[in-house]
C-alpha cells in the first residue's frame, strides 16, 4: 500500500512498485483512510493482506509516524513492515519514526534502485515473518495432536478385580466380562490365538510331543 497526500507522488511510487514487479498494490490520500482501510481488511486471507506501506511523514492530520505508530499497536499488524516517505532526513524524524515501528526510511527525491533493495528487503523480512508463524503453527498443532493421543491412550493399572474360577474381570460398571473383552476395551492391545505347550498336554496327551516339536520346528 501507498499512503500519501499527493496524487502524483502516490502514482509515481505505485508505478514503481509494478516495475519491481509487484502486481497487488493499493493507495490512500490519507492516513485515516489507510487506518480505515487496514480495520476493514484485518481477516484478509494472507494472498490480500497488506505486507508493506510506503507512508508519506508529512500529511494533513494524521501525519505519517503517528500513523505508523497507530498501526504497529493493532495486534493484527505487528508484522506489517512500514517505509516511511519523506523530504526531511534530519535524525529527529529517522528516530521518531524508528520508534512508531517503521523498518526503514527513505528520502525524496526517490532513488529508484536504493527504493528497490528497501522494499526487497522488508518484503523478505515479511515473507520470513510468516514463514516462521506458519511453521510455529503447524508444530503446535502436532503437539495439540500428540498430546491429545497420548491423553487417549488406554492403560491397564491398578488393580483388576478377576474371578478365581472362570478368570472374568469385574468391569467399572459392576459386570463380568472375559478378560480378553475387557484387553480389547481398555487397551490398544489384540489378541492372537495359540496354544502353550501344558494346554497341548492336556487337550492332546496322546499326540502332544509330536505337535511341540512341530511347533518347535515351524518357529525355529
Amino acid at each position: 500500500m501507498v499512503v500519501d497526500d499527493t496524487r502524483e507522488m502516490l502514482l509515481l511510487l505505485e508505478g514503481y512498485l509494478r516495475e519491481f514487479g509487484y502486481s497487488q498494490v493499493s493507495t490512500a490520500q490519507s492516513a485515516n483512510i489507510a487506518i480505515k482501510y487496514l480495520a476493514e481488511n484485518a481477516k484478509s486471507p494472507p494472498e490480500e493482506a497488506i505486507d508493506l506501506i510506503l507512508m508519506d511523514v508529512n500529511m494533513p492530520g494524521i501525519d505519517g509516524i503517528e500513523a505508523c505508530r497507530r498501526i504497529k499497536m493493532d495486534p493484527n499488524f505487528m508484522d506489517l513492515q512500514i517505509i516511511v516517505v519523506s523530504a526531511n532526513d534530519d535524525t529527529d524524524h529517522l528516530i521518531r519514526a524508528s520508534d512508531a515501528g517503521a523498518m526503514d526510511y527513505v528520502t525524496k527525491p526517490l532513488k529508484r534502485l536504493e527504493l528497490q533493495a528497501q522494499v526487497r528487503s522488508a518484503l523478505t523480512l515479511k515473507h520470513a515473518i510468516d514463514s516462521e508463524k506458519r511453521t510455529n503453527a503447524v508444530l503446535n498443532r502436532t503437539n495439540e495432536e500428540l498430546t491429545e493421543a497420548l491423553a487417549n491412550v488406554k492403560l491397564l493399572k491398578g488393580l483388576l478385580p478377576i474371578c478365581a474360577s472362570c478368570k472374568n474381570i469385574r468391569n467399572d460398571s459392576g459386570y463380568w466380562s472375559g478378560i480378553e473383552a475387557y484387553i480389547v476395551e481398555h487397551t490398544e492391545a489384540d489378541f492372537s490365538h495359540a496354544i502353550c505347550p501344558d494346554c497341548i498336554k492336556k487337550i492332546y496327551p496322546c499326540i502332544s510331543q509330536e505337535i511341540i516339536d512341530e511347533l518347535s520346528e515351524t518357529s525355529g
